[in-house]
């Protein structure tokens, strides 16, 4: 499930969390973890409440995974704040985080925005945020190990079997499943962004 954070009612997750039926996934993008960003970006909501509507889903769900979104080097964007941007993705403790360095779009109140952050910077700060990251869904992910899972089969992807579980978790398999067939898996290893099993 994804949601706009500002839309992200507690009724919604209270619903997620009653049915069996949704997958344990919440895609949450933040974009940044900044108020004074959040508010330049007219997200219509503060770092805070952001954390709040977190610490709910977790406390509902808590064998959700939680995903996001983040803009590296958007207008203006000072290197206080782009850290605040790095604690709240430690504090959350996502799962996966999809990062992005921004670029202008023509006719967007963006583009006129003074502050434009140079390149390298740029980049600087999206290695950076995927190095915290890369530790958080390697944690993440260790959880899983020795436990059994109820996985989607995939097929054959690139060479391999994979299998995705109700998380969005992506699992690399030690043998061949047909696609759409729902079975279970011991998970035996974890990586940043997949997980291996072995098929019961």
């Amino acid at each position: 499930m994804t949601s706009h954070p500002k839309d992200a009612s507690k009724e919604l997750v209270d619903v997620m969390a009653s049915s069996p039926k949704i997958a344990r996934h919440f895609h949450l993008p933040v974009q940044s973890g900044s108020t004074r960003v959040l508010n330049a970006m007219n997200r219509r909501y503060t770092r805070e409440q952001y954390l709040e509507k977190a610490r709910y889903i977790k406390e509902k769900i808590p064998d959700a995974a939680l995903t996001t979104d983040i803009i590296c080097g958007f207008p203006g964007e000072t290197e206080e704040e782009f850290d605040e941007t790095v604690s709240l993705v430690r504090e959350v403790g996502f799962d996966m985080l999809y990062c992005f360095i921004y670029s202008p779009r023509r006719g967007t109140a963006a583009e006129k925005m003074p502050g434009r952050i140079p390149h390298d910077e740029q980049v600087r700060r999206f290695e950076r945020l995927t190095a915290a990251q890369n530790e958080m869904s390697l944690k993440a992910n260790e959880k899983y190990v020795g436990k059994t899972l109820r996985l989607l089969s995939d097929g054959d992807e690139d060479g391999k079997h994979t299998a995705r579980s109700s998380q969005n978790k992506i699992v690399t398999l030690d043998r061949f499943v047909p696609a759409g067939t729902f079975f279970d898996a011991e998970i035996t290893a974890s990586h940043p962004f997949t997980l291996e099993g072995k098929v019961l």
